[in-house]
């Protein structure tokens, strides 16, 4: 092997390591935003915290929901009191962990080798 075939095997392979480690990175994002907003959903039977997930819609792309009809009514209606909870449960943990998953996205890819 000579040594472009050398450098075109390497960066094939860490092309390969930081896509792996992307989707990785983003599915675990997506389930940790799952998880903290779950702690602030409005709940009055836990239906609507137990019909959420993680799913991944294509490469690189995961999408947190809440499964129920009535989810974006409670997610975007500011005027609701809720005993527990709050509106904004999925946004608010979204805003909040967004620079955090930059950073963690980064610093994984930094550490990719080919």
């Amino acid at each position: 092997m000579n040594d472009t075939e050398k450098v075109i095997k390497y960066l094939d392979n860490y092309v390969k390591n930081v896509d792996r480690v992307l989707d990785k990175t983003l599915k675990e994002s997506a389930d940790a935003i799952l998880e903290e907003s779950r702690l602030l959903v409005p709940v009055e039977s836990g239906q609507l915290r137990d019909e959420s997930d993680v799913k991944k819609q294509k490469e690189f792309e995961y999408h947190v929901n809440y499964n129920m009809d009535y989810a974006y009514y409670i997610h975007e209606n500011l005027e609701l009191i809720h005993n527990t909870g709050q509106a904004k449960f999925l946004e608010s943990v979204t805003l909040k962990q967004g620079n955090g998953i930059v950073k963690k996205i980064a610093d994984n890819i930094g550490k990719c080798k080919g």
